[in-house]
């Protein structure tokens, strides 16, 4: 039974620690690129839900202009909420490596580490998830999604890891890794569109936005009986349009008005 303890609660990689505030020195220069990196980040990070937006249409071979006119709100809503799931997914991945970062840095400067339980809880959520979406993928037959999810959960953990325990000072001094971040995250999508796209579709269709949901159009007149017809597969629906993929792989723009109703389904 020691052994076991040992083997689970013995300090491990000291060595990683970072340094603690008082052992660094500031530069002008740094604090200057920092907020430079800073800038560009958050003009970024406010542009990633255009980008994979216009990966999406440019795999489905259309552009929408009244979406990014007219429904910014609901795209950068929608992009949130799968921001957030990107995260929550990233943590379940590999949430781990910034649990055991934090624990090697209060072994560090306190001599005691109350962070290896949740480490090791961690590392078998881990486990777990990597073995439960890779048996999803599978039933899918789109075993590639498990693969662009551990990239983008990377990503973000590993931007996460470059700031978790890290004291004011080095998270100044730290310009690299939002740079990186920017990198990975442009070229991670721009290199797998065909998964972008789906991933994209995914969440259009959860949502019944999208992404081959089926609809049907009814044109409602006042003189005559509302006017039906099943258009095919729903690509995209905004506030003015719906774009429309019909049997015939044709594209349809079918404009939205007071007197129109969608069904989706």
């Amino acid at each position: 039974m020691s052994k076991i303890k040992e083997f689970f609660f013995k300090p491990r990689l000291l060595f990683l620690a970072p340094k603690r505030d008082d052992e660094i020195e500031l530069k002008p220069v740094q604090i200057a690129m920092r907020v430079i990196v800073a800038l560009m980040t958050a003009a970024w990070i406010s542009f990633i839900p255009f980008y994979l937006f216009i990966i999406y249409m440019h795999k489905n071979k259309f552009f929408s202009y009244d979406f990014f006119v007219d429904g910014v709100f609901g795209l950068n809503t929608f992009v949130v909420a799968i921001a957030i799931l990107f995260v929550f997914l990233s943590l379940y991945f590999y949430g781990f490596i910034l649990f055991a970062k934090l624990g090697i840095q209060e072994q560090k400067d306190k001599g005691k580490n109350g962070y290896r339980l949740v480490t090791w809880i961690f590392i078998f959520v881990s486990f777990f998830m990597h073995v439960l979406f890779f048996e999803l993928s599978l039933a899918k037959n789109k075993p590639y999604l498990i693969l662009w999810l551990m990239g983008i959960s990377a990503v973000f953990c590993s931007f996460f890891y470059s700031f978790v325990g890290q004291g004011f000072k080095k998270s100044l001094q730290n310009w690299l890794s939002p740079v990186l971040f920017v990198a990975a995250s442009i070229l991670l999508p721009f290199l797998n569109q065909d998964v972008t796209a789906e991933v994209v579709s995914m969440g259009l269709r959860s949502f019944n936005m999208g992404g081959g949901k089926s609809i049907q159009i009814l044109e409602k007149n006042k003189d005559k009986q509302d006017d039906s017809e099943d258009v095919g597969e729903l690509i995209l629906l905004t506030p003015q349009n719906a774009y429309v993929r019909n049997g015939e792989s044709q594209l349809l723009i079918i404009p939205i008005s007071d007197h129109t109703e969608v069904k989706v389904w």
